[in-house]
């Protein structure tokens, strides 16, 4: 898939597409991951790569269920209900367990893991390609989805980090 070089080579074509969508829904890039994250995530996969070509690990496909592979070369649309389950493990929130596997095949935490005992994720959908997460606000990606400003807000406001 040519367009797939665009999430490495050509950053600006992402900011663009986010940059377009903030427009026309009149919101900033911060708002729209307080609430248009999974609308934009799958238009800017649509634009770039083409809504047949990506796999989503959205949580009502992946209840609970732990994330086999992740592979180059693939764009992944990813909803951060993938890392909890109703199923007891040595982290949880309110009767949601952490799936730790899915958050070591994702993005193990920079903190201490006792903290996630103490909050759940915002809820947030973002673009994953090559070792790489994206969203409205890291349109040239980070490496681990705990540096997406969104969890980054969240973690500063629960004196986590």
């Amino acid at each position: 898939m040519k367009y797939l070089k665009l999430f490495e080579e050509y950053h600006q074509s992402i900011s663009d597409f986010y940059q377009q969508h903030s427009k026309s829904y009149n919101c900033s890039l911060e708002e729209i991951n307080k609430g248009y994250c999974d609308e934009i995530s799958y238009n800017v996969i649509k634009d770039v790569v083409g809504e047949n070509n990506y796999t989503s690990l959205a949580d009502e496909l992946y209840d609970g269920m732990v994330i086999q592979d992740i592979e180059d070369n693939t764009v992944y649309e990813i909803d951060d209900g993938v890392f909890w389950s109703d199923k007891i493990s040595d982290y949880g929130y309110n009767g949601d367990y952490w799936i730790i596997k899915n958050l070591k095949k994702l993005g193990c935490p920079n903190f201490n893991l006792e903290s996630l005992n103490t909050f759940m994720l915002k809820g947030h959908v973002w673009v994953y390609y090559n070792g790489k997460h994206y969203d409205a606000e890291a349109f040239n990606g980070v490496k681990n989805f705990w540096d997406l400003p969104i969890y980054q807000r969240q973690l500063k406001s629960l004196d986590i980090i």
